[in-house]
């Protein structure tokens, strides 16, 4: 007689991701009906013809491609966040084109979903354990600030942060040594968001850990 008791877990984790994704996709194809004063400004911002010109316009034009560095017209102050911008305006101009600027950012979702698979990919890395990458790209998929994010219509700099961190982590945990693409992502993870002074770190404390001091340096 066959022995069905290994195929339980099998089937438990297939509906577990199957509830998951179902969760994801329902929370997020629901009508978002609030703004964000803020986004909002962007909008206007992008759209505008020029940093110092109210007139508006859609598509890109070359004046756009300033508004990323007039950091001062964008924040009221002066942010690291030109890269952060550059993707900011460029899938505004994008969304645009289909009606979806301001009551839903789908951006913030499929970098999400990009960050959901680099965690389970970098879990797998670290651990060679698929059962546990699994878990926690199914955990992270639908973690309460993961789904209070892409509800709300917000800005990118804090999930692009995460993207360029995890990118980095996985070209660490895949080398002997710090690779020079590490430092390309922490320059771009630089200009996107603060945060990322505060998560790069652990990538070098990563490498220390495993391989020593002289690894590092």
């Amino acid at each position: 007689m066959r022995n069905n008791s290994s195929a339980i877990p099998r089937y438990l984790l297939i509906l577990a991701v199957v509830i998951n994704l179902a969760v994801f996709f329902y929370v997020n194809t629901r009508p978002a009906n609030w703004t964000n004063d803020e986004i909002l400004c962007h909008g206007f911002f992008w759209s505008a013809d020029s940093i110092e010109d109210s007139h508006l316009h859609t598509g890109f034009r070359k004046t756009d491609w300033a508004k990323t560095f007039g950091v001062y017209y964008v924040d009221g102050s002066f942010r690291t966040r030109q890269f952060s911008y550059l993707l900011e305006m460029v899938s505004f101009k994008f969304w645009q084109q289909f009606g979806e600027v301001f009551f839903r950012n789908y951006t913030l979702i499929v970098l999400h979903a990009i960050n959901v698979f680099l965690l389970g990919f970098l879990v797998y890395l670290l651990t060679k354990n698929k059962g546990l990458a699994a878990a926690a790209a199914l955990f992270f998929l639908n973690s309460g600030p993961a789904i209070a994010t892409l509800l709300y219509p917000f800005r990118n700099a804090k999930l692009l942060v995460v993207t360029l961190f995890l990118l980095a982590w996985i070209a660490a945990a895949r080398s002997k040594k710090i690779p020079l693409s590490v430092y390309v992502f922490f320059l771009l993870a630089a200009f996107t968001d603060e945060q990322a002074l505060f998560l790069f770190p652990m990538i070098f404390l990563y490498v220390f850990l495993r391989d020593g001091r002289g690894a590092v340096l």
